[in-house]
């Protein structure tokens, strides 16, 4: 019985010494990755409507800002956000919303990678998490602000694990003009280049906030203009705004 139970119990650690060692091939990373698209295609084409009104305001929005460049500046619309749809606006809805899928692939991929350079045992399953996380899922294919984000937060981790601060900080100064409520998340990585003295780090991770200060200040003449966008953002183009009239034509277009 005694030596049973030591049989079963080393079975069970080679078990679990092989699944902490275990990753996939390139070739198998592929096929995850291509089921992940077709997962992204065919929830697309059984959606015949936006996820929200915010999609299609922002879709408006970014297909307009070329003659109304306020709306670059714009944090209701999200800066980042409307220069990201810019070009896939001109070519329509379903084209912008293609263009997000493509950045949610990129978002498991650098997630993935992050998780590699972590060296976290079964990397992989990383990518399988984060994708089929609900709220990651159904906007894998909309216009809201929150996969531009996280694709920006998960291509700073990766940078961060990979030991390129510099890089890291890049990505991750850009996110609030993605999604304005990660700022919150700027003081956590400030601290942590600061407990690591990575002086040039923590600088660059005011740089997204400061081109943003200097372009709103340049185009309005406002000196203080993240402050004034900052308490602006409550306050949307979308319900009553110059696009209301587009809402009920797009949802009968659609």
């Amino acid at each position: 019985m005694k030596s049973k139970t030591k049989k079963i119990k080393k079975t069970s650690e080679s078990v679990q010494a092989y699944f902490n060692k275990f990753d996939m091939s390139p070739t198998s990373l592929m096929i995850v990755f291509g089921i992940i698209a077709l997962i992204i295609v065919l929830y697309m084409l059984s959606s015949p409507r936006p996820y929200d009104d915010d999609n299609i305001g922002r879709y408006f929005m970014a297909q307009a800002a070329l003659e109304k460049s306020e709306f670059f500046i714009n944090m209701w619309g999200r800066p980042l956000a409307i220069i990201f749809f810019l070009l896939p606006a001109q070519f329509g809805y379903w084209v912008s919303a293609s263009a997000t899928a493509l950045l949610t692939l990129g978002t498991c991929f650098f997630i993935y990678k992050a998780a590699k350079a972590a060296n976290f045992p079964n990397s992989w399953l990383s990518v399988i998490f984060l994708f089929f996380q609900p709220l990651f899922l159904i906007t894998s294919f909309s216009l809201c602000t929150e996969p531009l984000a996280a694709f920006l937060l998960s291509m700073g981790l990766y940078f961060y694990y990979k030991g390129s601060w510099n890089s890291s900080a890049l990505s991750l100064s850009f996110m609030s003009l993605a999604r304005t409520e990660l700022v919150l998340l700027l003081p956590v990585f400030a601290a942590v280049f600061l407990y690591r003295k990575k002086w040039i780090s923590f600088l660059l991770l005011g740089t997204g906030l400061l081109i943003f200060q200097i372009t709103g200040m340049a185009m309005t003449g406002d000196y203080l203009f993240l402050l004034t966008a900052a308490k602006s953002a409550g306050h949307g183009l979308y319900p009553n705004g110059p696009f209301a009239h587009y809402f009920e034509r797009f949802i009968f277009i659609t």
